[in-house]
């Protein structure tokens, strides 16, 4: 089935002091393979208490289920060269010397150390409950507890699994492989409550069932049974289990899956300082300052995480600050995106029962057509969790939204709600559209803008960036974020006629800054039979050019709204119609300037005068973001045209109804 083995072969003499990783799971695993990374001829013994090759146990339930061979859950060490890494296997650390910098394996021997990398990870947390000792009780932990269930799973007529949390439905499912009758008791009200409300819960719940696995939620169990002979001697082991509510459900198996206890014995023994784990500061150090610890064993800032994820950003920080370099590890977002009986499961920062608070407010979007239901978990207007069914394309995006509490606005929760989706574009989900302090590379602390800022300073690769940034050169968990923002910068270029553009709304926003800030024309005093005012105080001159006004104003918008709205290359360049657009927007303020003499008027009138200046102050904004495009980029191009052009309907559309006022007063008075 799987390579058992005593121990790995040395493979060169060590000769100074070498690092000594305490654990062969994949933290240890990825500890070593980043070291190596760095420096392929460095020193490195490591020391696991399994006798297997190692392995991802990530993969365990998968490898119970059939879905994969062992060969596919083998996690062996990647160096393309190792020279000086010695393993050894089925050989525990059983005694830390501080004093000395060396650590005693359980056959006796004694090994000196340089650095000392706890990756000693956690053990199945077994509950008080009577007769968990009995024969065919379970833990679903390691490979030793799958070759148990591999020979019990085909005479198992029905299972009880303890526990609904996300190991319990994995081991469920891997049970029910051949007709297994399966039962999952879970004390609290709900399935995965560390990840999904009630209303998510009770959709994935409906999923299972309809797989034929029951579900007994709101009750523990109180006791497991089986027959027993005399002096405790386990004969035919369990037989049942007695609810808390008194009910007594036959079975023959049960499999606990009621959480994990970090393992840290091996650390208060040599006197390190632990509480729920193995302490450690931003530096993962624990209080001896050669002795780090990393992974689900140890406890940074009172947090214990139990994803592999932090693990691997924890291995990847220590062997920076290993070999010299500056890093720091400031917490990882529990985030996980899972696959749960063919369900895409997500959850992130406070979520499940931790979302559960009177401070935050629950934002929800669910699809009636699709099994697709998300939840946004808002406090004081800032993102902190959120967790959800079915696919997420933004999921990666929320993930940094959280991590950095990012503000979250009105218009943007209340499109979740109809759409699902906080970011209106799809562009908008891109890594460029990131705020500039976003952290893409959290071990490096590089953020979107320094990112962005390399990549036009002419960075055209990924080992540009990483040279000149550092960033994805620790975990290599951005390293596709990175990647990303080489495609998602490019320039657009210069559209034709972008410098006239440019040079038509600077003019035209002189115009207005002289028309809105200049005071009336004073009448001319003149013997000349023309007297200039008479442009805006003679009756029919004032109609002549307010007619023209309005001409120009309706033809100009006209044009345009016609270019958009029958996008055909021969009707002529875009370019072209957004001069002419200006031009003729120009020429509408000069003609207003010979129709009043700078004189605004009031109440009415100037109301239509206010909402025109508005109207051509925004054309003004959105002409010179079209001329200078090329050097923006894109995505911000497209928010910001949107936005503009919100604003732009907003303000123009009371002008057709104050015109109308402003004619038909005229003509009455």
């Amino acid at each position: 089935m799987h390579a058992i083995v005593k121990n790995y072969v040395e493979l060169k003499t060590v000769e100074s002091d070498p690092i000594i990783i305490v654990g062969t799971g994949p933290v240890g695993i990825r500890m070593a393979d980043e070291l190596l990374k760095k420096d392929p001829v460095l020193n490195i013994v490591m020391y696991g208490n399994e006798p297997w090759e190692p392995y991802n146990r990530v993969g365990l339930t998968s490898f119970l289920a059939g879905d994969v061979c062992f060969d596919d859950i083998k996690n062996p060490v990647k160096a393309k060269e190792i020279t000086h890494l010695v393993q050894h296997h089925n050989c525990a650390i059983v005694r830390i010397d501080r004093v000395n910098k060396k650590v005693t394996d359980t056959l006796g021997n004694q090994q000196s150390y340089s650095s000392l990398v706890l990756a000693i990870g956690s053990s199945a947390h077994i509950p008080n409950i009577i007769g968990v000792n009995l024969k065919h009780v379970y833990t679903l932990r390691d490979l030793k507890d799958v070759d148990h269930l591999f020979a019990r799973r085909m005479r198992s007529r029905r299972t009880i699994v303890i526990g609904g949390g996300l190991l319990g439905l994995e081991a469920a499912r891997a049970m029910q492989k051949y007709n297994t009758e399966v039962v999952i008791v879970e004390h609290g009200d709900r399935l995965m409550s560390r990840q999904l409300d009630e209303d998510l819960s009770m959709k994935l719940r409906e999923n299972i069932i309809a797989l034929g696995i029951k579900v007994r939620l709101r009750t523990g169990v109180s006791k497991i049974v089986g027959n027993t002979a005399g002096n405790n001697i386990i004969t035919n082991g369990v037989t049942g289990v007695e609810l808390t509510n008194g009910k007594l459900i036959d079975c023959d198996t049960v499999i606990l899956a009621t959480g994990i206890v970090p393992n840290k014995k091996l650390a208060q023994d040599a006197g390190l300082v632990a509480a729920r784990g193995i302490r450690v500061n931003d530096s993962l150090k624990t209080s001896d300052e050669n002795i780090y610890a990393i992974g689900e064993c140890c406890e940074h800032r009172g947090e214990i995480f139990g994803l592999v994820a932090p693990g691997f950003e924890q291995a990847a920080i220590t062997a920076q600050l290993i070999l010299g370099n500056t890093a720091a590890y400031h917490g990882s977002t529990n985030a996980s995106k899972l696959k749960v009986f063919g369900l895409e499961v997500y959850s992130a920062g406070e979520a499940g029962d931790d979302a559960d608070s009177i401070s935050n407010q629950i934002i929800s979007y669910e699809s009636h057509d699709t099994n697709v239901m998300h939840r946004l978990v808002i406090r004081h207007r800032r993102l902190v969790g959120a967790m959800g069914i079915g696919e997420w394309a933004e999921f990666e995006r929320i993930k940094e939204a959280i991590k950095s509490k990012r503000r979250v606005w009105p218009w943007q929760l209340s499109e979740f709600k109809r759409t699902g989706a906080i970011w209106t574009h799809k562009v908008d989900m891109q890594v460029s559209s990131w705020p500039a302090n976003a952290l893409v590379c959290n071990c490096k602390g590089v953020s979107r803008g320094e990112l962005t800022a390399c990549v036009n300073s002419g960075a055209k690769t990924l080992a540009c960036i990483q040279e000149k940034t550092g960033a994805s050169t620790v975990c290599g968990s951005c390293q596709p974020l990175v990647t990303s923002l080489l495609g998602e910068n490019t320039q657009l270029s210069a559209q034709i006629g972008a410098t006239l553009l440019a040079s038509l709304s600077v003019i035209t926003a002189i115009v207005i800054a002289v028309y809105s800030f200049s005071s009336p024309i004073s009448p001319v005093d003149s013997v000349q039979k023309f007297q200039f005012d008479a442009l805006w105080t003679d009756f029919i001159y004032r109609q002549i050019s307010g007619y023209s006004l309005a001409g120009v104003t309706f033809f100009g918008v006209l044009l345009l709204m016609i270019r958009k709205r029958f996008n055909v290359k021969k009707m002529g360049n875009m370019s072209c119609w957004r001069i002419t657009h200006v031009s003729l927007s120009l020429g509408a303020l000069i003609i207003l300037i010979f129709h009043t003499g700078l004189n605004v008027g009031s109440n009415l009138n100037f109301l239509l005068f206010l909402f025109f200046i508005m109207v051509s102050g925004v054309g003004v904004l959105s002409s010179l973001i079209n001329a200078y495009e090329h050097k923006i980029l894109p995505y911000r191009v497209k928010q910001w045209r949107t936005y503009i052009n919100r604003v732009h309907i907003l303000t123009s559309w009371p002008l057709p109804v104050l015109l109308g006022f402003h004619i038909t007063s005229a003509y009455y008075f």
